[in-house]
């Protein structure tokens, strides 16, 4: 009898958000950083979780500011929203973000996002973002 294995292969393919960043010429540099899009997911998840549990526990405070509420959004006052949040500006932020997600992933496939070279006398700087 053959003892099962424990390492899986999953059916469905993966996407990364890739970060590669390579310095030629006097300082020669490269870092490449793969990031799950289930990561960045699940980190959009989390966080509305947090606002959920803000919101219950919020107390005087997130009932007040539920009451101050502006009807004209302009970009100072949405700066100030992000550098104060409340639970409903975290939430709506994550489903924002979630929605971004879902839309690079199933709706455009891969593709380069950002791909940046740029070269001088003595250095070769290249930046790339592919989602793959």
């Amino acid at each position: 009898m053959k003892t099962p294995r424990c390492a899986y292969m999953l059916s469905r393919p993966t996407f990364f958000l890739w970060f590669s960043i390579k310095v030629d010429g006097d300082h020669k540099f490269r870092l490449s950083f793969p990031v799950p899009i289930y990561t960045l997911f699940l980190l959009a998840d989390l966080v509305e979780d947090f606002a959920c549990i803000w919101r219950l526990f919020g107390g005087k405070k997130a009932k007040a500011a539920r009451w101050q509420h502006n009807s004209a959004v302009t970009k100072e006052n949405f700066v100030e929203k992000l550098k104060n949040p409340s639970p409903e500006v975290l939430s709506s932020a994550a489903g924002v973000v979630k929605q971004l997600l879902v839309s690079l992933c199933f709706r455009s496939g891969a593709c380069d996002l950002l791909d940046v070279d740029f070269a001088s006398d003595n250095e070769h700087i290249q930046v790339k973002c592919l989602l793959r």
